[in-house]
């Protein structure tokens, strides 16, 4: 009867959801924090763009609701593990060091699932994509007095509405990128790299 308790145990713990969550917000300073000062079409792109960066070719949904974003589902036919990856823009605003008041964004990105080890590296993976997309805007900018802020469009634009922000020849050196850093295996480089060709 022993045997069957540990057994039942193992499998709740397997099926249960692990989940994680990251913000791009990080602290500066007492009470300062990092926002990027874009619209939200600019975030919806970089959202969209990193899931592709990771994922490739996937189906994206629309998270609209008290928070908006973007995410997709993975799930391994051979373990019948699975993940959902979120990218949630929140506008918040606050002041710079000269007192003026800055909106703009910061971005979190979660996931849940039972694919707890290949679900949680993909999650990181999506997270440094998008903290690099945001970083490459330039708009990085240090502020106190964080607080929130309506959305900037009245509805938000689907993932199929919002144009590509990368070029193939981006896309393609950012994806060799993320190879060199050690972020994608081989097979992944090789994978992404095909549907990014096949897409031309």
């Amino acid at each position: 009867m022993k045997i069957l308790h540990i057994i039942l145990a193992c499998i709740a713990i397997s099926i249960s959801a692990c989940s994680t969550s990251q913000s791009t917000m990080k602290s500066v300073g007492s009470g300062s924090k990092t926002i990027y000062e874009i619209s939200e079409q600019q975030a919806s792109e970089i959202a969209v763009s990193a899931i592709h960066s990771v994922f490739g070719d996937v189906e994206i949904s629309e998270i609209n609701g008290s928070v908006r974003g973007f995410s997709t589902f993975m799930l391994a036919w051979s373990t019948m593990d699975s993940f959902k990856h979120n990218v949630i823009i929140h506008p918040v605003a606050g002041l710079d060091s000269s007192g003026k008041k800055i909106n703009g964004f910061n971005f979190e990105v979660s996931g849940k699932g039972s694919s707890f080890l290949h679900g949680g590296i993909k999650n990181q993976q999506l997270f440094k994509a998008v903290k690099q997309y945001a970083d490459e805007t330039k708009k990085g900018i240090v502020i106190t007095n964080l607080e929130a802020r309506p959305y900037e469009l009245t509805k938000p634009q689907g993932p199929s509405a919002i144009a590509p922000t990368q070029t193939v020849e981006i896309r393609l050196t950012n994806l060799q990128s993320l190879r060199e850093k050690g972020l994608i295996d081989e097979s992944e480089y090789e994978l992404k790299r095909k549907t990014i060709l096949d897409g031309i």
